[in-house]
């Protein structure tokens, strides 16, 4: 009824052909896992950059404002250098924004920001050191800080 029927023989250079084929597999499968470990690691170190980074600007933004709730409204002895410790903190602020941009290609906070933060506290000092009234100023450095605490604390 049913003949028995043999398959034929593959040849040498068949089975050559197919052991380089299923090596070739295995290669590009690990070469792919290989990939995929090195982006996993990419990927995690690249997002603890992202919070050091989040949490540098924040502590600093923070610490800007706390000096400057050092300022006497009246103008105490002590405003320059308080004033110093501000620009400071505002200055690593930025420094930590530009760099971050400079690798990333993404501005995290408006450098406007910074400007505008720099200029209110030269025209602070001048003011102070002319003995003239520095209320205004005084409410400008609070507003924009604050501004620049609130940008720093929603990155993360």
């Amino acid at each position: 009824m049913y003949g028995y029927r043999s398959f034929p023989q593959k040849s040498a250079t068949s089975q050559k052909r197919t052991r380089l084929i299923q090596l070739a597999f295995l290669v590009l499968s690990l070469t792919i896992l290989v990939l995929i470990w090195f982006y996993v690691n990419a990927s995690a170190f690249r997002d603890a950059y992202n919070r050091n980074v989040y949490r540098a600007i924040a502590v600093e933004a923070d610490s800007a404002l706390s000096q400057h709730n050092n300022l006497s409204r009246t103008g105490g002895s002590n405003t320059e250098s308080v004033l110093g410790k501000v620009r400071q903190h505002v200055n690593a602020a930025r420094v930590l924004v530009e760099q971050y941009a400079d690798l990333n290609g993404k501005v995290l906070i408006d450098l406007n920001l910074f400007n505008s933060l720099s200029n209110v506290i030269d025209q602070y000092e001048i003011k102070k050191q002319a003995g003239q009234a520095v209320i205004q100023y005084h409410a400008d450095l609070t507003s924009m800080l604050e501004s620049l605490s609130f940008l720093a604390h929603a990155l993360s």
